[in-house]
């Protein structure tokens, strides 16, 4: 009787094998939770925009004409409204190029833009996928000719 001490070069081979298989199919399902986990972060921070406008235009009966992205000391950034309006940013945002409204979609940059006439506003975020959220409180959807880079 022959005795079996150790896998073969086969099995070891099969097993490496089926192991990377594995791995492979959990990194991809690790990027998706990843990309949607950002996105909602970057959809939340339009939100709390949004009921900031809210606020503003109920105490003043006019939304701003424009926003204002203050780089911090500290890694501390703030958007601003008025001088005494101001949302605080921990960790900072990591925007685009202010001057460019499309770019780099691949989660390491985000393009945020606002317009508005003082009786309607349109916010929005890019995704990582290329579309674009908008909150707004005018008839007109959103897009990116109504919301233009303004300052974010």
């Amino acid at each position: 009787m022959r005795y079996k001490g150790a896998f073969t070069l086969i099995e070891l081979l099969v097993g490496m094998g089926v192991i990377s298989i594995l791995m492979g199919m959990s990194l991809v399902g690790i990027n998706i939770v990843q990309q949607t986990t950002r996105n909602t972060q970057r959809v939340d921070l339009l939100n709390n925009i949004n009921k900031s406008l809210t606020a503003i235009y109920v105490s003043t009966g006019v939304y701003p004409l424009n926003l204002t992205y203050v780089t911090g000391s500290g890694g501390e950034d703030q958007i601003v409204f008025r001088s005494d309006v101001v949302i605080k940013l921990l960790p900072p945002l990591k925007r685009q190029n202010p001057s460019s409204p499309l770019g780099n979609t691949n989660g390491s940059f985000t393009n945020y833009c606002y317009s508005s006439t003082g009786a309607e506003y349109w916010v929005g975020v890019q995704l990582e996928d290329g579309s674009w959220k908008y909150f707004t409180n005018s008839k007109v959807p959103g897009s990116l000719s109504t919301c233009s880079d303004s300052g974010l």
